[in-house]
């Protein structure tokens, strides 16, 4: 590993999602200037949040985002994408859906000067594909391991596989260290006390949670010793995206290779200048590099990374734009 002065900070606005929902507020200049006064210029943006037309922003939105990072000496590094599978109820997404949404967020991440896109599940089918447009878009494109899933996980490691097969260094993961939590963390579990869980019955599902349950039989057995909804609650993060269990370290060192950046986990120490506990940044680094994403602030190596020239005000790119294999996308306007 390289020393810490080796790793840079950066940190996902996803941190600031709580206060950029619930204040009227709290705009998008308001979490550039938090950011700045983390003391951090590199971020990634998370599409879904902050753009109000995702999958495909309007030129206004990308370039009020270029606008507020410059005003406040912020530089974007990645961009998070997603495939919302679930988009349209009772329709399962065809390859053609998933190649037009992962372009939209290609073309979204080259406009805003990014050098990776953190994408959803790419079909593995898909993902020969998935490289040739992100060489045409000179973006690196990752997907992320978080979870429940864990680096040693069948599909992960069926995953890896296809990635070297395919050999090409634009694809990779990007570790999210959630996967690697051994026990719920106490500001969770605060919270589920505050909620009305009762603490001898959250003692139980963790003490319990890899005995070989499944998360049904885990309910059934809470409900019958008293348990409800906010144990309920309990179980189902347990199980699912607040997962927990021995970290799989063995695991991770075969995704480190193919690793762009990580997603790093912090933990809240104070409150920020707003008062709000949910003020800690999320975080990417970059190590040998590749940039690695925190949730947190992430840092990586400070390796030089070629400049990106950003739209102007009209919001059209003045790099040259890589030829779509789709021809015009449907809501981005080709210049």
């Amino acid at each position: 590993m390289s020393s810490s002065a080796e790793i840079e900070l950066a940190v996902s606005l996803y941190s600031f999602t709580q206060r950029f929902v619930e204040r009227d507020d709290y705009g998008v200049e308001d979490m550039f200037r938090s950011l700045q006064q983390l003391g951090v210029r590199r971020f990634e943006i998370v599409g879904a949040q902050a753009f109000d037309q995702y999958p495909r922003p309007r030129a206004g939105e990308v370039d009020r985002v270029l606008a507020a990072a410059e005003a406040y000496g912020c530089v974007p590094f990645s961009y998070g994408g997603y495939i919302d599978s679930g988009r349209i109820s009772g329709h399962t997404p065809t390859d053609d859906d998933v190649m037009l949404d992962l372009t939209a967020d290609l073309v979204t991440a080259r406009d805003l000067g990014c050098h990776y896109l953190r994408a959803g599940n790419i079909p593995e089918h898909l993902l020969e594909a998935a490289a040739q447009l992100a060489e045409a878009y000179d973006i690196n494109v990752g997907i992320e391991v978080h979870a429940p899933s864990r680096p040693s996980d069948e599909d992960i490691q069926r995953l890896l596989a296809r990635y070297e097969d395919i050999g090409s260094p634009r694809l990779g993961f990007i570790p999210d260290f959630g996967c690697f939590i051994e026990r719920p963390t106490r500001p969770a579990i605060r919270r589920l006390l505050a909620m009305g869980a009762r603490q001898d019955l959250l003692d139980y599902v963790i003490a319990n949670r890899h005995t070989g349950v499944s998360e049904q039989e885990m309910w059934d057995d809470v409900r019958a010793r008293g348990g409800g909804n906010a144990e309920r609650a309990a179980i189902l993060e347990f199980f699912g995206f607040l997962s927990f269990g021995p970290a799989d370290l063995d695991g991770f060192r075969t995704l480190q290779p193919w690793s762009h950046y990580f997603h790093s986990k912090v933990l809240p120490r104070q409150r920020g200048p707003d008062g709000s506990a949910n003020s800690r940044p999320q975080a990417a680094h970059r190590h040998r590099g590749r940039w690695l994403r925190g949730r947190p602030d992430v840092r990586v190596r400070r390796t030089r990374l070629p400049p990106r020239r950003r739209g102007g005000a009209g919001g059209a790119s003045s790099a040259a734009r890589a030829p779509d294999p789709f021809g015009v996308h449907p809501g981005i306007t080709a210049s």
